[in-house]
């Protein structure tokens, strides 16, 4: 019998793996901790190794630190894009979540059927 939590962490990586195969141009989903241990991978066979490295996450850590100093608040994601690729890292600390596509992925999130945007007074927030 499998334990509470590693039911929990199969139903986690079973959600991510299904956000993967839904969103085209997605690559890679990565959870790390702020200083770029890995908690958790789902990844397509596509070579995107250069993003997932520990500096990698945690000069991303850094520039939502100094980013935070801007007087704006607190930083939450920071979006680069590169010639082949984008790369979404959200501040969810204390995990950082990183999510590696296609140039062109970040367009395709914003194209989908399923992703309308209503306003209310306290927002804007996701509707189906």
């Amino acid at each position: 019998m499998d334990t509470p939590s590693l039911v929990m962490s199969k139903d986690i990586n079973s959600y991510f793996e299904n956000l993967l195969k839904k969103i085209n141009g997605l690559y890679i989903i990565q959870i790390t901790d702020r200083d770029g241990a890995p908690v958790m991978r789902v990844s397509q066979d596509k070579n995107v190794d250069f993003t997932l490295t520990s500096s990698f996450i945690s000069t991303f850590t850094t520039a939502s630190d100094q980013a935070g100093k801007l007087g704006l608040g607190r930083n939450k994601t920071i979006i680069s894009m590169y010639s082949n690729y984008q790369v979404v890292q959200m501040n969810k600390l204390p995990l950082i979540l990183t999510f590696v596509g296609s140039e062109n992925f970040f367009v395709h999130i914003f194209n989908r059927k399923s992703l309308t945007i209503g306003a209310t007074r306290s927002g804007v927030t996701r509707c189906k």
